[in-house]
């Protein structure tokens, strides 16, 4: 009798960083577990980017003529409706004014609530009214606009920019003046609005710009070559939805998805590495490392090593893909190395 195949591929954007001003810092965790998993597992290449990473895992490949369509995908997770229209993502953020620049910090700084959200794009919604642009906030932190045509834009995501000057990654394209100009009414709209005078009294970040990425219509996607996937990003989520499935909830470690699989292809997103990269909070990434090396790696490798596990696929996105099988982890002439060796 055949014995059931289970595999895993955990997708974990921002595990090796980059983040190299802390690769030799003292109190950075050590993660022996997972130095041996990397030394042991076949390295291979990948895609670079956490977003591209995501579309390629489901057979959607990114485009340099075109932005890959976050927008509607996520969109597709947070309301369960799909859609064939264009959609763009137009975030709320706070954008931080310079002398002649401005920073982008973006919407898990700015944390609308939900009745903030609201009467934001309510007026939003009112004063573009004759233009027929109309947003929709089914999400306080994701909002998005619908556009009947392809605006002829290129843009960046919000992750691709946070902390830095936003002026080389605005609306690129045929049509970008228009877009930048947008970007400025909606500026100037949001400035004295009731809402962001009531944050400032709190002491809270202004809500005092939107930002415009991931623009396209519903993708098609590949033929899954997953069984389940377990996700809490949008991205993700609307992606298996797209491909046919019903994403799950990431659970809170190895040993708990391990007793609720006994078979089957997986794909598992863990994201609070990427977070603490792309916000600039070394300790958030350290906490990250450390959690995944007592909570994922160390059953993971028992698992592998006594069988219940057949594959293993441990994405880094930047620093590539490592794949580790039972016959791995005993190939000792594999040395370890420390896992600042791998950042």
């Amino acid at each position: 009798m055949t014995r059931p195949t289970l595999e895993l591929e955990l997708l974990v954007p921002g595990l090796l960083g980059p983040f190299p001003e802390l690769r030799d810092a003292p109190d950075r965790p050590e993660c022996p577990c997972l130095a041996r998993l990397l030394g042991r597992a076949r390295r291979r290449g990948g895609v670079s980017d956490p977003l591209a990473a995501r579309f390629a895992a489901f057979g959607v490949v990114e485009s340099p003529e075109r932005d890959l369509p976050a927008a509607a995908v996520s969109r597709l997770a947070d309301t369960g409706t799909a859609d064939d229209g264009f959609w763009l993502r137009a975030d709320p953020v706070h954008m931080q004014a310079g002398m002649d620049h401005a920073i982008l910090l973006g919407s898990r700084a700015a944390a609308p609530t939900a009745e903030e959200a609201a009467e934001l794009v309510a007026a939003f919604n009112s004063h573009f009214a004759e233009d027929g642009l109309a947003l929709e906030a089914p999400v306080p932190g994701r909002w998005y606009l619908r556009l009947d045509a392809d605006p002829g834009i290129r843009t960046h995501s919000q992750d691709a920019v946070l902390r830095r000057n936003v002026k080389p990654f605005l609306p690129e394209g045929d049509d970008a003046g228009r877009w930048r100009s947008l970007l400025n009414e909606i500026q100037m709209l949001f400035f004295d609005h009731p809402v962001n005078r009531a944050r400032e009294r709190r002491g809270r970040l202004t809500i005092n710009s939107v930002w415009f990425w991931g623009g396209g219509r519903l993708p098609a996607v590949a033929p899954p070559r997953f069984d389940e996937v377990l996700a809490a990003d949008a991205v993700t989520r609307g992606l298996a939805r797209r491909a046919g499935l019903e994403p799950a909830r990431p659970p809170a470690d190895a040993e708990t998805w391990m007793a609720d699989h006994a078979s089957g292809r997986n794909l598992l997103v863990l994201e609070e590495a990427e977070h603490g990269r792309v916000d600039g909070e070394p300790d958030r990434w350290h906490s990250a490392q450390a959690s995944i090396e007592r909570d994922w790696c160390e059953p993971l490798w028992q698992a592998v090593r006594g069988g219940e596990l057949q594959r293993l696929v441990i994405d880094t996105v930047q620093q590539g893909r490592f794949e580790l099988t039972r016959a791995a982890t005993f190939a000792f002439w594999r040395r370890s190395r420390p896992i600042n060796g791998f950042l």
